[in-house]
């Protein structure tokens, strides 16, 4: 735990940190709070700034009596943020079809005159250079189905992780759900190894590179219409709801803790939240950099401030939205808060 000026520090736990130091008890962590944790650092030989951490609650003997103040972060909690996540990110039945192909990243994607390209026009642009994952370059790929609310994607391998994840606790539904080939869906999407070139008539080239995840299963790409309607089906089963956020908190809450929340002292319910949503969006190490970026000298900030500093900064984003959405979500509060562990 953390007490610093200008952060929403537990009232409580400034009171007995301010009992303790003989100064007005007022809950408030000011001024002369934290010129008295100064005079405690300095007369302890303890690192001088004015922030009560860990090393200075064991030195004033609080640490036992402090740690307690905030609740643990539990599975319930996790829980109940990825539910306001997923109204955000997508639907649990949500399916991706394998649109990024289709190239509508590429760049350029106007002509000169300031009008829209489709992708397929673009090839005519000068210095117009694919990505490496595109249908329109020379090296094209697949990176398959992406399926749920926060989008498990296949040749990644977190579908394969989900979907083998689904088959070990609910066997029964998964086989009802997804048909005499769901064995082999299992295998397949949970295959290692890189992407390989193969002949790939759909190509403009001729050719495409998959990984041996992203395959086809029962003669069928897991992008057609024979499996995204059983993948849509399944994404309404509330067990495989249940197995979608729990594999979204493996995959990114426990991460963002450490990569995130942790280093930068987040421990609102809604700090966590936006924190969720920006590590599904960029993975665990895409989020630390954002706040590296923006928010590495702004720590003196309470939570509140600093993410309305951050949706400042980023306004002009797609996502932003996103991020604006949560900071005044009803649903997730930042007074609540949990003490996060690694």
């Amino acid at each position: 735990m953390y007490l610093k000026r200008g952060k929403e520090n537990p009232t409580e736990v400034v009171r007995k940190v301010q009992k303790f130091l003989g100064v007005a008890v007022d809950g408030a962590y000011g001024p002369q709070t934290e010129a008295a944790v100064i005079d405690y650092q300095k007369e302890n030989d303890l690192n001088v700034d004015g922030i009560v951490g860990p090393q200075t609650l064991i030195e004033m003997g609080l640490q036992e009596d402090l740690t307690t103040t905030l609740p643990e972060l539990r599975r319930e909690d996790k829980l109940k943020i990825a539910d306001v996540i997923a109204k955000f990110e997508g639907a649990y039945w949500t399916c991706n079809k394998d649109w990024e192909f289709e190239g509508w990243f590429d760049r350029p994607k106007r002509d000169s005159l300031g009008k829209k390209l489709h992708p397929r026009d673009r090839v005519s642009m000068p210095n117009w250079k694919p990505l490496g994952w595109s249908k329109y370059g020379e090296n094209p790929g697949h990176v398959g189905l992406s399926w749920g609310f926060v989008q498990f994607t296949q040749d990644g391998g977190n579908l394969g992780t989900l979907l083998k994840h689904i088959k070990q606790e609910y066997p029964d539904q998964f086989l009802d759900a997804f048909g005499e080939h769901s064995d082999e869906l299992a295998l397949v999407t949970n295959r290692r190894g890189k992407k390989v070139k193969q002949k790939d008539e759909k190509s403009p080239t001729g050719f495409s590179r998959r990984s041996p995840r992203v395959q086809p299963i029962g003669g069928h790409d897991l992008w057609e219409k024979y499996w995204t309607e059983k993948f849509v089906a399944a994404g309404h089963i509330a067990e495989f709801q249940e197995a979608q956020k729990e594999m979204a908190i493996k995959l990114y809450f426990d991460s963002m803790i450490r990569k995130s929340a942790i280093p930068y002292d987040i421990h609102s319910e809604a700090g966590l939240a936006i924190l969720f949503g920006r590590s599904v969006q960029l993975g665990p190490t895409g989020c630390k950099k954002l706040l590296d970026r923006y928010l590495k000298h702004k720590k003196h900030l309470s939570e509140y401030e600093m993410f309305k500093y951050l949706y400042r900064k980023v306004k002009d984003r797609r996502w932003s939205h996103r991020l604006q959405k949560l900071i005044y979500n009803g649903d997730v509060s930042f007074h609540k808060r949990f003490e996060v562990v690694k």
